[in-house]
C-alpha cells in the first residue's frame, strides 16, 4: 500500500505530505493546548476574584465589628461614669 502510494505521488512527494501531515497535528494541537491554557487561566482569574472579593468582605465585617465593639465600650464607660456621678450625688 505504501509501495503504490509513493509509486502515486513519488518519493519527495511522500515526505512532503508526511510532513505537512506531522505539521498540521502539531499546529492543531498546539492551538488546541493554547485555548485550554486560555480558559483555564481564566476560570482561575475569576476564582480568585471572588475569592479576593470574599476577602474583602470579611475584613469589612471584621471593621465593622470592631468599630461597634468600640462604640459599645464607649457607651458602657459613659453609662459607668453617669452612674457613678449618681452615686456620688
Amino acid at each position: 500500500m505504501i509501495d503504490r502510494f509513493v509509486a502515486r505521488v513519488g518519493r519527495l512527494g511522500a515526505i512532503l505530505i508526511v510532513v505537512l501531515a506531522v505539521g498540521l497535528i502539531g499546529f492543531g494541537g498546539a492551538a488546541v493546548e493554547h485555548l485550554r491554557l486560555a480558559s483555564q487561566s481564566e476560570q482561575q482569574g475569576d476564582q480568585s476574584g471572588t475569592q479576593d472579593g470574599a476577602q474583602q468582605g470579611q475584613q469589612g465585617n471584621q471593621e465593622a465589628g470592631q468599630t461597634n465593639e468600640g462604640q459599645s465600650q464607649e457607651n458602657d464607660n459613659a453609662s459607668g461614669a453617669r452612674q457613678q456621678g449618681q452615686q456620688s450625688d
